[in-house]
């Protein structure tokens, strides 16, 4: 979705979209490749709050899977179904 944003948006080559869009959601933040248009900006910002939602909501869930006694059971039955 990154990726493609930026190469309608802005004009990116396939490359280039792929890199900006890899190094904006894994926080690492290097300079931009070519400079961003309001329109670009807007999408990147969306970009980086859409990839911190789903990073948040993965932590969450795995969180409450472990914490909630589910996985503990998991292991629990996997142990009981062993020959």
């Amino acid at each position: 979705m990154g990726a493609t944003g930026l190469m309608v948006l802005e004009d990116y080559s396939l490359l280039d979209a792929v890199y900006m869009t890899v190094i904006t959601i894994t926080t690492v933040g290097y300079a931009e490749i070519h400079e961003l248009g309001p329109e670009g900006r807007i999408f990147m910002m969306l970009l980086i709050l859409a990839g911190f939602g789903t990073i948040a909501f993965a932590v969450t869930a795995i969180t409450n899977f472990i914490f909630s006694g589910a996985y503990a059971q998991q292991v629990k039955q996997k142990k009981c179904n062993q020959p």
